[in-house]
């Protein structure tokens, strides 16, 4: 964590980088491992996506029929193949950036693109760094690798009280990347040693191990793995001569690493070249739908969007002081629960005491939800972005996923009318292949 976040008690660490698969603030639990013949037990045990975001990330006939009027209802069909670049881009996320400067600085950078995308991103302490970037509709992630490398960052997601933001974090400096949609694959460092055999001859085995890392969109709401962890998925080392070692064989095998993901990569012969390709494919499950509901800031309200029914529980106003400034400002809070209609086939499923068949899963995997974003509506047709997380109490599929959101308007005579609440459904399983180019094989 960095310094100033622990010494204030201004932000935690909310997600690390994907390896640990934490939990988000706005949607669903990336609890879920399976969704094959054991989604039932899971949703038995309370674990199935309980409500939150980070695994994260989601109409029924309704909502298709209104597709060509409604901006917020985006459709990407389940894909059994590799997904292309444009069908990643279509799934939810943040807003994409498009920006040209030259030398300017990175504060005014990060705050130029916190604005586009929609989510925050706080820089170290180099504010004025000068960043030159030429960006055209690129994904969020796209937009802020660069900079981690030329400045010797990573990503960190925090949490404080006003919500989730993204900061430039000095720990595992991001060397080389590539992005696919809500999903960046990076790699930040290697290490060389050797190896003596005990046997004759005793001749040392150079090993080399490089460090791998996933890093969500956070507004993706995706669960990278699928079923299996992030160190399990398949990788492959392609040499300069031409070879291909997969990952568990001879030459390169997954090790245990206390922080990300690491591969060690013995040659055991000499190669020409100084670089090497790696291969990664990273199923995921992703949301593939956004609902988008308006409802009145009144307890217990209820609206439909497509194929869930919204229920606003409760509504609060409060004032408060602020820690750092003592200037008191007025909070609004609310807790609403998101029901999909697939709750009725999971609660049939428990009556009849069975397991679900193949087809009801896939059908339960679109009943699973997040919170995507909630606005508040001012009276006077003002809008405030809140902060949403899961709430206290039982979520689930059948009982519905229930969340909590806080808004800070600016002006002291806001006057709330309706909240806005947007929520990502119709997770589907997506295999992306990643290719991280001219890793070296020798540290410089």
């Amino acid at each position: 964590m960095p310094a100033s976040a622990s010494k204030k008690g201004l932000a935690t660490p909310f997600t690390r980088k994907i390896s640990h698969l934490p939990e988000s603030l706005t949607g669903v639990h990336p609890s879920l491992t399976s969704f094959g013949t054991t989604a039932y037990s899971f949703v038995m045990s309370g674990v199935f996506f309980c409500s939150s975001f980070f695994s994260r990330k989601r109409a029924g006939t309704l909502l298709l029929l209104f597709a060509m009027g409604m901006p917020w209802a985006t459709s990407v069909r389940a894909e059994t193949s590799p997904p292309s670049d444009a069908e990643l881009r279509a799934l939810p996320q943040c807003k994409p950036v498009t920006l040209k400067v030259k030398e300017k600085s990175l504060g005014g950078v990060l705050e130029e693109i916190s604005r586009q995308a929609g989510f925050l991103v706080e820089g170290s302490g180099a504010r004025n760094m000068p960043v030159t970037l030429s960006l055209e509709n690129s994904p969020f992630l796209e937009a802020l690798a660069p900079i981690c490398r030329q400045g010797g960052w990573n990503l960190q997601e925090f949490q404080r009280e006003d919500g989730r933001f993204l900061k430039l974090d000095e720990n595992f400096p991001i060397k080389g990347f590539q992005v696919r949609g809500p999903l960046m694959l990076a790699w930040y460092d290697l290490t060389t040693a050797s190896k003596y055999n005990f046997d004759d001859p005793k001749n040392p085995v150079k090993s080399i191990r490089y460090r791998l890392g996933l890093i969500e969109d956070p507004l993706g709401h995706i669960k990278p793995g699928g079923d299996k962890p992030f160190r399990d998925v398949p990788v492959a080392f392609l040499l300069p001569d031409g070879k291909r070692l997969e990952l568990n064989s001879d030459h390169a095998k997954n090790v245990w690493s206390s922080s990300e993901p690491t591969w060690e990569f013995e040659p055991r012969v000499e190669l020409a070249g100084d670089k090497v390709s790696i291969e990664v494919t990273v199923p995921i499950l992703a949301p593939t739908l956004l609902q988008k509901s308006v409802v009145a800031w009144t307890a217990n309200a209820s609206a439909k969007a497509g194929s869930l029914n919204i229920t606003l529980e409760t509504v609060k106003e409060e004032k408060k002081k602020d820690f750092m400034t003592n200037a008191e400002f007025n909070e609004f809070s609310a807790t609403f629960k998101a029901i999909h209609s697939t709750g009725e086939l999971m609660t049939q499923i428990q009556k009849e005491n069975r397991q679900p068949t193949a087809e009801e899963n896939e059908k339960l995997k679109g009943g699973v939800l997040a919170a995507h974003e909630v606005w508040l509506l001012g009276t006077n047709g003002s809008r405030v972005k809140g902060n949403a997380r899961s709430a206290s109490g039982i979520s689930s599929p059948v009982h519905g996923y229930r969340y909590e959101a806080k808004f800070k308007p600016d002006k002291p005579d806001f006057k709330p009318k309706e909240i806005e609440i947007t929520v990502a459904e119709g997770f589907r399983e997506f295999r992306i292949l990643f290719k991280l180019e001219n890793v070296p094989l020798t540290q410089k």
